[in-house]
């Protein structure tokens, strides 16, 4: 079998141009920061590969710090955004983060992307703006609350498509 190089398809590491992109929330990490001990949360989207749009496959990042006030809650405006962008009833409660993390994870959604200057690194990189909902279907929150085991289910022989002899 052969394989064939192409350029176009090869990338950089450059910057995400500007712009709205559909994209998945692929992975949500709880991180601590081992020098400040500081909590983040450390959002990974990728842009999805199956809409007509630039920059398919590619990665951003987003830090979702702990406030500052209430360092046991991350902040809450951004991740009230986040939800937002999902099939969720207002005021449903979550048990804890862990819970959140497990809703959001998969997620489909629009992602704005900027890129601006980081005085802390002293270069250019991508910044996530805002949020829409996906024209995709965006997740709902089933009757299964996150967290919760699966309920059994029981199989009679009758249930299946054939019988043992």
């Amino acid at each position: 079998m052969s394989y064939t190089f192409n350029q176009s398809e090869a990338q950089s590491g450059d910057l995400v141009p500007t712009g709205d992109y559909e994209a998945t929330i692929e992975k949500i990490e709880k991180r601590t920061l081992p020098t400040s001990g500081k909590e983040k949360l450390s959002i990974m989207y990728r842009i999805r590969q199956d809409v007509d749009q630039p920059c398919k496959n590619r990665v951003v990042f987003e830090d979702v710090w702990a406030e500052r006030d209430h360092p046991e809650f991350f902040n809450r405006k951004r991740l009230n955004q986040l939800m937002g962008t999902q099939k969720i009833e207002d005021g449903y409660v979550f048990d804890g983060i862990s819970d959140v993390i497990e809703f959001l994870t998969g997620a489909n959604l629009q992602i704005h992307v900027a890129v601006e200057f980081d005085d802390y690194s002293g270069k250019d990189r991508n910044q996530v703006k805002w949020y829409r909902s996906s024209k995709a279907a965006p997740k709902e929150l089933g009757d299964k609350k996150p967290g919760s085991p699966s309920p059994d289910i029981e199989i009679k022989d009758e249930d299946l498509p054939f019988f043992p002899f």
